[in-house]
């Protein structure tokens, strides 16, 4: 897949997110889940807490589901939230 077409599929998985709430998550897991799980083992070395990291990530977007689609650049936010979640379990 190129980056425009993931690109495009996660503003789709997104407003998905924000108009049905955390119940759209499925989707959207399938599509980012590697690649936040290689993110976030970069930042916390082991895979179970990358793992944990990554949950904990979903966990709150799920919580907040307009948050994603209101991003400017959804990819970026999803990092973010990662990174910030990583830190915080650092």
């Amino acid at each position: 897949m190129s980056p425009l077409e993931f690109d495009e599929l996660l503003r789709i998985r997104a407003r998905e997110m924000a108009r049905r709430g955390g119940c759209a998550l499925g989707p959207l897991y399938d599509l980012v889940a590697a690649r936040l799980l290689r993110y976030s083992m970069t930042i916390t070395r082991t895979r179970e807490e990358a793992e944990d990291v990554m949950q904990s990530s979903l966990l709150r977007l799920a919580r907040k589901p307009k948050q994603l689609s209101s991003a400017t650049r959804p990819w970026s936010y999803l990092l973010r939230l990662v990174r910030n979640e990583a830190y915080d379990k650092l």
